[in-house]
């Protein structure tokens, strides 16, 4: 991974947290359209395979995503997200899952981010 990619999106997401923080209270709290969702990988899958997530929250560190029950990802798993960062820039997120508050109908999921990678269009 190239440390320009990290630091592109790194900048990319002070960018967006500097939008949230002028945006209403109503609004801040969910990223702006082009980073509404995000496909998870867990290790465990097949490349090819990836759970539909919906994010949540999201920082330069980490972010907190949601997915469908039924998927079992468990605490210390690495995976990586495939997320967009708002401009037209799209990344793989590779992270280590730390929390997850699992219902009967969705698994929220907090991730620490271990590195970025800007996919090639």
């Amino acid at each position: 991974m190239a440390i320009g990619d990290l630091e592109r999106f790194q900048e990319a997401f002070r960018r967006l947290e500097k939008r949230l923080e002028e945006a209403s209270r109503a609004d801040r709290y969910k990223p702006p359209t082009g980073l509404a969702t995000a496909r998870l990988h867990l290790a465990s899958m097949q490349p090819a395979e990836g759970v539909f997530a919906e994010v949540l929250d999201l920082s330069a560190d980490g972010l907190r995503i949601a997915i469908e029950a039924g998927h079992h990802p468990a605490v210390g798993q690495p995976c990586s997200v495939v997320v967009g960062d708002g401009e037209g820039e799209t990344y793989d997120l590779q992270g280590t899952i730390r929390w997850i508050e699992a219902t009967s109908y969705i698994s929220v999921i907090g991730l620490s981010l271990d590195s970025a990678q800007r996919l090639e269009a």
